[in-house]
């Protein structure tokens, strides 16, 4: 089995059983309306240790939210719970990020988004999951691994990789630069350094034209 492969089925069997030990999807369900897990985690396509669940919600609520990270608060292991206050952008959001926390022998961000819109994501998903093929899985791995070693994670949407590889079924670093580029997207550029892990602004991103 491609090594890519074997680590992505060891991270994804480790982020369910953290899911199961720690009943973050249950916690936020008491606080919002529709609780999903959603991306690499939900799709077995995972290159780290991350996990992304949205929370939609029929309205923002900041008690909600605050009530929800005092009962993250509650589990030791939460040592750092950072929460991005969105409620005054023109598109109102909130992001709860847990972040170094240690479970299965990997530091994890798990990472919930609040919002009255998430663009269908978990549709997408879906999507993305019936468009995949054992070639395909690998060559996005292949993708992903190419970002993160270049520290480009923050640069280059997921979304991005997904398109490429299922729409334009490219297969080479170099058309993938490429697209990228046809996408006003800099192939080159690496993350700026001094942030914190996630990138608010970068976290929900228009669905690929396609799935």
């Amino acid at each position: 089995m491609n090594n890519l492969t074997t680590k992505a089925d060891g991270l994804y069997e480790k982020s369910n059983k953290l899911l199961d030990v720690f009943p973050f999807i249950q916690v936020a369900s008491k606080y919002f309306n529709r609780v999903t897990l959603v991306g690499s985690a939900s799709m077995n396509l995972m290159t780290d240790a991350d996990i992304d669940i949205d929370c939609e919600v029929d309205k923002l609520d900041k008690n909600a939210v605050t009530n929800f990270v005092n009962e993250l608060l509650d589990y030791k292991e939460c040592r750092k719970v950072i929460v991005y206050n969105q409620f005054f952008d023109e598109r109102p959001y909130c992001i709860v990020n847990i972040e170094r926390f240690n479970f299965a022998g990997e530091k994890w961000i798990i990472t919930f988004f609040v919002s009255t819109n998430l663009n269908n994501t978990t549709e997408l998903a879906q999507q993305i999951k019936s468009k995949l093929t054992p070639e395909k899985r690998i060559t996005i791995l292949q993708f992903k691994e190419y970002r993160q070693n270049n520290k480009q994670k923050r640069s280059i949407a997921s979304h991005l990789i997904y398109e490429a590889v299922l729409n334009k079924d490219i297969t080479t670093i170099d058309d993938f630069k490429t697209f990228l580029s046809s996408k006003d997207v800099d192939p080159n550029k690496q993350d700026e350094k001094n942030l914190s892990s996630f990138r608010p602004s970068e976290v929900r991103l228009p669905a690929p034209v396609g799935f």
